[in-house]
C-alpha cells in the first residue's frame, strides 16, 4: 500500500515546499557569485591564476562544510542550521565589496561556500526524509529543476543589475535573507543524526557502504564542471563562431532545468533502476553523439540538451536512490557524503579535461567525458538499486 501525505493542513507538504525553496535560494546565491566575483577580480586586473585560486576556495569550503553539517544538525536542528547557513553566506556577500583584496576574498569565499554548503546539504536531507516513496522521484526531480533554475537566475541577476558597486552583493544577500522566510512554514523538520553519525568516520564508512550511490554525484560533478568550463573551447575547435559557443552553454544549462522533473516522474512510473540506466547510457554515449554532430549547430544543440539533462539526472536520481538506501536518522550524514563526492568530482575534472583537450583535441576531450561516466555505468551493473522507487 502506498503511503500518503498526512491529512489536515498539509504539514508535510509545507515542509517539502520549504526544503525546495531553501535549496533554490542556495542555487541563486551560487549562480550569482560565479560571474560576479570573476568579473570584479578581472576588472581589478588580477591574473587568471588568482581568479582560479579564489574559485578553488569553493572546494575547500565544501570539504569543511560536509564534515561540519551533521554536527550542526545535531546541535541546532535542521531549520536553525539552514538559517545559520543562509545568514553566514549573506554576511560574506556583504563583506566582499568592503575588503577587495585577493587574500580577503579567498577567506570570504570559504565562509560564503561554508554557509551555502550547510544550507544546501540540510535542505536536501530534509527533502529526502519527507518525500513519500511513491512521489520521491517527482519531488526530487522538481527540486533538481528548481535548483538549476536558481543557479541560472543568479547569473541572470548579475546581467540585470551589473557587477560594479555594492548593488549585486546587496541583492544577493537580500535574496538569501528572503529565502530564509521559507523556514517559517509550519511542518515537521528533519530528524537529527545520532551522536555517532556526526563523526567524519561515520560519514566515510556510510559513503563506502553506499559507494555505487556516491559515484552518482562524483561523476555528475566531474562531467558537468568539465563541460561548462571547456565546452566553449570545443565549439570553437569545431569551427563555429563565438555566439554558437554561448548558445551551446545556454542549451546545456537549460536542460538541467527542464529535464529533471520529467526524469523524476519517469522514475516514479517505470522504476528508478531503468531510468538510471537510461541516464547512465546517455552519459556514456552522449559525447559520441556530440562528436557526430560536428559543425551542425542544430544537431549539436539537440545532442547537448539530451546529454546534459541525463548527466544531471544521474545526480537527481542518485538522490532518490540515496533516500531509499539510508536508515532513518542518517539522511544528513549520507547527504554530506553525497555533497563531498560532488565536490571531489568538481575539483579534478577541469584539469583532466584540459589535458585531454590539449593532447587529443575535441575528440580526445569528448572521449575523456565518456570515460568520466564509465564508473557509474559499472556501479549500476555491479550493484544497482535493489528495488524500484
Amino acid at each position: 500500500m502506498r503511503p500518503a501525505l498526512p491529512s489536515g493542513p498539509f504539514p508535510t507538504a509545507g515542509s517539502i515546499a520549504a526544503a525546495i525553496g531553501c535549496g533554490a535560494t542556495t542555487g541563486v546565491a551560487f549562480g550569482l557569485s560565479l560571474p560576479l566575483l570573476t568579473l570584479r577580480l578581472d576588472d581589478a586586473g588580477h591574473p587568471a591564476s588568482v581568479i582560479g585560486l579564489i574559485a578553488a576556495a569553493a572546494a575547500l569550503s565544501t570539504l569543511i562544510g560536509t564534515v561540519l553539517t551533521p554536527r550542526v544538525m545535531r546541535a541546532w536542528g535542521g531549520r536553525r542550521g539552514i538559517f545559520a547557513g543562509l545568514l553566514l553566506a549573506a554576511a560574506a556577500l556583504l563583506l566582499f565589496p568592503v575588503f577587495e583584496t585577493p587574500l580577503a576574498w579567498f577567506g570570504l569565499r570559504v565562509v560564503f561556500g561554508l554557509g551555502i554548503t550547510l544550507a544546501y546539504v540540510l535542505s536536501e536531507a530534509w527533502l529526502m526524509e519527507l518525500a513519500p516513496e511513491h512521489r520521491r522521484g517527482a519531488l526530487i526531480g522538481l527540486y533538481g529543476s528548481v535548483l538549476a533554475g536558481g543557479v541560472g537566475l543568479g547569473a541572470l541577476l548579475v546581467g540585470v543589475v551589473g557587477h560594479t558597486g555594492f548593488s549585486p552583493f546587496g541583492l544577493g544577500a537580500a535574496v538569501m535573507v528572503a529565502g530564509a522566510l521559507w523556514l517559517a512554514v509550519p511542518g515537521p523538520g528533519a530528524k537529527p543524526p545520532s551522536a555517532g553519525q556526526t563523526q567524519l568516520r561515520s560519514m566515510l564508512v556510510l559513503s563506502w557502504q553506499l559507494w555505487p550511490v556516491m559515484l552518482a554525484p562524483l561523476v555528475m560533478g566531474a562531467v558537468e564542471t568539465a563541460n561548462l568550463t571547456l565546452l566553449p573551447v570545443y565549439v570553437r575547435l569545431e569551427g563555429l563562431v563565438d555566439p554558437a559557443a554561448a548558445y551551446a552553454v545556454a542549451i546545456y544549462a537549460s536542460a538541467n532545468v527542464l529535464m529533471q522533473l520529467p526524469l523524476g516522474l519517469l522514475a516514479d512510473r517505470i522504476g528508478l533502476k531503468p531510468t538510471l540506466w537510461g541516464c547512465a547510457a546517455a552519459g556514456l554515449a552522449g559525447p559520441l553523439a556530440v562528436h557526430l554532430a560536428g559543425g551542425d549547430q542544430t544537431a549539436l544543440y539537440v545532442a547537448l540538451f539530451i546529454y546534459s539533462g541525463c548527466v544531471t539526472g544521474i545526480y537527481t536520481l542518485g538522490l532518490v536512490w540515496l533516500a531509499g538506501a539510508v536508515p532513518p536518522g542518517a539522511f544528513v550524514t549520507a547527504n554530506a557524503g553525497f555533497a563531498l563526492a560532488y565536490g571531489l568530482g568538481m575539483s579534478v575534472s577541469p584539469l583532466l579535461g584540459g589535458l585531454a583537450l590539449d593532447a587529443g583535441g575535441g575528440a580526445g576531450w569528448l572521449a575523456s567525458q565518456a570515460l568520466m561516466a564509465l564508473p557509474f555505468v559499472i556501479a549500476l551493473a555491479v550493484r544497482g538499486p535493489r528495488r524500484q522507487a
